[in-house]
Parts: C-alpha cells; structure tokens; sequence
C-alpha cells in the first residue's frame, strides 16, 4: 500500500473512471435485453416455447446475480477489479462469438446466455459499485445519472436491432454483433483507462484521500466508521444490512415487476390495444429523467440523507399504482401521467438505493458487500417475475400480482424509514 497524498478535492480522474463504468454498466444491461427484443424471431426459427424463452432470460439473470455476489471476491484472489472485470468481458465477447455461429438447439441458446450472464456478473459489481471514486456529497448524482442511461439503453437497443433487422442480420447475428461490438468497446476502456483505486492512491475510497473527509459524510445516512461490518460473517450480524435488505429486494421486483404487468393492466382496465402501446412507452420515458433526479434530491436537498429520498419515492410509486386502479375515467393523458409516474417514483429510488450500501460497508469490504445486494436485488426481480407469470396464468388476471407489486413498493418505503431514523445523525 503506497503511502497517502491527502488532497484538498477530489482526483479528476474519477471521471474518467464514471465514464468507463457506465458504458461497461449499459452495455451489460442492453445485452441482458437481446432476447427479449428478438424473442418473436427465436420462437419461429427454434419452436420454442415462450416458457423457454422466460426460462433462458431468468437463468441469465440468476447468472448475474449470482456473480454479483461472488465478484467481489473473485476479485480479491485475481488481483483486483480491473482483472475480473477483463475477464468477465471477455466472456461476453466470447458468447458474442457464438451467437454469431449461428446456434440452432435451444441447447446451445442457454449455454452462450449462461456464459453471457456469469461475465456480466464479474463486471457488474465494479460497474454499478462507483461510491468509492466519489466523495460522499457527490455519490448520489453521479449514480443517478449512470442509473439514468439504463433507461437510454434499454431504448437504444431496440433501436439497435431493429437496425440490424433492416440490413437483414438474422436474430442470431443481431445478438452477435452487439455483443462483440459493445463488449470489445468496454474491453478497450478497461484495459486503457481503469485503475484500482487502490493500486492509483492506495486507499479503498477518495474519502480517504481529502483533507477533511468528515465534512463530505455530514448529515449522511452512515454508521460510525469503526462498526461498519467488514466480513460477511459481520455483515450478517449487521442491523444496518438486515433492515437494508427489504428496500434492496424491492427495487429489481418492482423495477422488473412494473415493466412487465403495467402493459397488462393497461389491457385489463380497458384500453384499447392501439392506445396500450402509447401509453407504454410514454410510461417508461421517465426513467430517464427520475434516476438522475433521485441523486440530485438526495445530494442537495436531503444533504447526503439518501435514505429519505428512497422512502419518498417507493411511496410515490406506491401511490401512484393505486391510483392507475381506482381513478376512473381518467384521459389517455391523464392515464399516461400515472402510469409514468409510477414506474418513474422506483427508479427516483435508484441512485440513493445504490450509494446507501457504502454507508454500511467497511471500504475495504464495500465490492463484497455490494455484490451480496446485487445478488438480492436481481433474485427478487426473477421471483417477482415468476409470481406474476403464474398467478396471470392460474387466475387469467394480473391485478392480484399487481397489488402485491404494490405491497412491496410499500415495504420498501417503511424500512427505508426504518433506516434512515436507525442511522440520524
């Protein structure tokens, strides 16, 4: 460990870092999508089912997440982030490989996905986890603006392929295309751009590096530095990470969950068909305004108290899906003002959810600790998914998933109360 140069602001170069993860953190997230937006085409050409399809895309996710999990340490035995994250995208680019082989059996489609899933899970961790590289005034806007361009990149991709169907790529060499094209993309900045931060300033958080780093923690939602868990067996003993938990799982189920059932409610409430599709995506354009707006709220206005801002907004996406129910006759503008409201009051969460982990994590344990919630979170999308495919098909209704998706945006909000007077300062 070099010896530390304390400074009077932060490093610049956290920039380039920020701009090197979040590439790496939409690229992950578009290739996540390819079969969903291809799933038509896969469901001709391999006679597959759409269970098979929902099973492909579960299991690449369970993949993710449970590399998530393992990434942190991983990294620890191979030397750092940087190598993991080299590694796992060279896997993508290899399962973009495949897919331009053109596989054929339902087989060798779960097979490239599974080694899609496990690569993005290395890089994951490390691209989602950029607290470190902030000042602790400063975490919540950068996240939220990464967080933001999710919501760009789940558009874009479908624009992307949808591009590709025009030059007469098949699905298989859609798929394949952007993957090696956006995997060969982040392995170049990796390799180019990215340090550890601990191999660059010999430290586990720019906090570490200012002069005066209690200033850049005031007012936050922390536990005293000395406690904060360092281990998994503390983390597992931890308060902090046990009432964390419950808002945690709810951001994938309800970000997954609404995703999936607001096209359906649309549809059982009425609308008509030509009107769903609208309404659908105008539903979704919020996100990318809310992501940023979360990190903005909860820098500037709650100073640093992000869990605050957490509970605000599963409340807004609580109340909000209420509100696409009960309120009737409603104008399609109206309507679609509700509905945007409610996907957009979960994803408002995404930047302080994302930072309150460092607040309850050792620096030096943060990577491991990050990638047990990411574990949690992309868990609990899958179960929530798999919750509202078959209670649909057993009660031919979405509304009985739908209002437990409520509940959980409900939960979520009252244990991000719960923690943010568990840790007032």
């Amino acid at each position: 460990m070099k010896n530390v140069v304390k400074l009077n602001k932060a490093p610049s170069y956290r920039f380039v870092i920020w701009i090197v993860l979040t590439i790496a953190y939409i690229n992950i997230y578009m290739g996540m999508q390819v079969i969903a937006t291809y799933a038509t085409s896969i469901i001709e050409d391999l006679g597959v089912s759409n269970t098979a399809i929902s099973f492909i895309s579960n299991g690449t996710t369970i993949m993710l997440a449970l590399f998530s999990l393992i990434g942190g340490a991983i990294a620890m035995k191979l030397g750092g982030a940087k190598r993991t994250m080299v590694i796992g995208t060279i896997m993508m680019l290899v399962a973009g490989i495949g897919f331009l082989a053109h596989p054929n059996t339902i087989t060798q489609l779960v097979a490239l996905r599974l080694l899609q899933g496990i690569g993005a899970g290395l890089v994951n961790t490390f691209a989602l986890g950029i607290a470190p590289w902030f000042p602790a005034k400063e975490r919540g806007i950068a996240s939220g603006i990464e967080t933001g361009l999710y919501g760009v990149g789940l558009a874009g991709i479908t624009l992307i392929l949808s591009y590709f169907s025009t030059l007469g790529l098949s699905w298989s060499s859609g798929i394949g295309t952007f993957l090696c094209i956006g995997s060969a993309l982040c392995l170049i900045l990796i390799l180019l751009f990215y340090t550890d931060i601990e191999k660059k300033y010999g430290v586990s958080s720019v906090d570490e590096l200012l002069e005066t780093p209690k200033e850049t923690t005031s007012g936050s939602n922390a536990a005293d530095v000395e406690n904060l868990p360092g281990s998994y067996g503390e983390m597992l003993h931890s308060k902090g990470f046990w009432i964390l938990f419950i808002p945690i799982f709810a951001y994938c189920y309800l970000v997954y969950n609404l995703a999936f059932s607001i096209p359906a409610v649309i549809m059982e409430l009425g609308w008509p068909a030509s009107t769903v599709t609208a309404i659908t995506s105008v539903t979704f354009v919020g996100t990318i305004i809310a992501s940023p707006l979360g990190g903005i709220i909860s820098d500037r206005v709650f100073k640093g108290r992000r869990a605050e801002t957490v509970a605000i907004a599963y409340f807004i996406s609580f109340l909000f899906m209420v509100l696409v129910v009960v309120v009737k006759g409603a104008s399609v503008g109206t309507f679609s003002l509700m509905c945007m409201i409610a996907y957009s009051g979960v994803t408002l969460a995404a930047a302080p959810v994302w930072v309150l982990p460092a607040s309850i994590f050792a620096p030096k344990f943060f990577a491991k600790g990050l990638g047990v919630m990411l574990f949690i979170t992309n868990i609990a999308g899958v179960i929530g998914i798999t919750i509202s495919g078959v209670v649909q098909d057993a009660t031919g209704s979405i509304m009985i998933s739908y209002w437990i998706t409520a509940g959980v945006a409900l939960l979520g909000s009252i244990f991000a109360l719960i923690f943010a007077k568990t840790y007032k300062k």
